[in-house]
């Protein structure tokens, strides 16, 4: 499975809902997909353990199959929906944190990579100003163990990442089906149509150069690349 753990699903914030497991336990949300979701709690149950989880802010109850423990820190459930509309109401869930942001508290996680620390924190500074919740790497190799503990909903990446190149961070991710549709924004504050393209060629959804590669037009594509507007 390479850098990356194997997933199929994207997964979304959600906002460390409350979570009652087994009607006794509590813990909270961490992200939620439409094949699971991440319980934060301090104790955990066995890998293979069933189940029932409660989300209390969506009155929603479904069993589910222990994956991933990780003690002290949570662990990663897969759903075992009994029926259709235990499916469709899971969706119902992503589609309400996806559509309606100005909703719920629920809000889209972005992974911000780049070494120069002036330009990640200005970036940073953008799009939290714009609703999102950035967590930021200063590598390659940092961004990927970042990807595997913490939510991510889409990904901006300086051409100049360090440690992976950007041609090996792209195709690391792409080669995770969890991640193989996760927006990746890459940008680059020169001109290169070449490299831009072999990017995009290799998994990246836009490439911004030269004058593009500012705050505001970077958080106006994320925004484009996430809500198709």
């Amino acid at each position: 499975m390479g850098y990356l753990e194997d997933r199929k699903f994207q997964r979304f914030v959600c906002g460390e809902d409350d979570l009652i497991i087994n009607e006794r336990l509590y813990a909270k949300c961490g992200d939620i997909s439409k094949g699971g979701l991440f319980i934060l709690a301090t104790d955990t149950l066995p890998e293979g353990t069933k189940i029932k989880v409660y989300l209390a802010s969506h009155a929603f109850a479904v069993t589910a199959i222990v994956k991933h423990s990780q003690p002290g820190f949570g662990m990663g459930v897969q759903f075992l929906p009994e029926n259709d509309d235990v499916k469709r109401k899971i969706e119902d869930i992503i589609a309400n944190i996806l559509f309606k942001p100005q909703n719920v508290k629920y809000k889209l996680q972005i992974l911000l990579i780049d070494h120069d620390i002036a330009t990640r924190t200005a970036v940073r500074k953008k799009l939290a100003e714009e609703g999102f919740s950035v967590t930021e790497a200063s590598d390659g190799l940092q961004a990927v163990k970042k990807m595997n503990e913490y939510p991510t909903n889409a990904i901006i990446v300086s051409s100049k990442v360090r440690k992976l190149t950007l041609l090996k961070f792209l195709v690391t991710v792409r080669e995770a089906s969890w991640y193989n549709s996760v927006p990746i924004l890459v940008y680059s504050h020169k001109e290169d149509p070449d490299y831009a393209e072999k990017s995009v060629e290799l998994g990246a959804s836009r490439f911004l150069s030269g004058d593009e590669a500012a705050p505001e037009p970077i958080s106006g594509a994320i925004r484009k690349l996430l809500y198709n507007r």
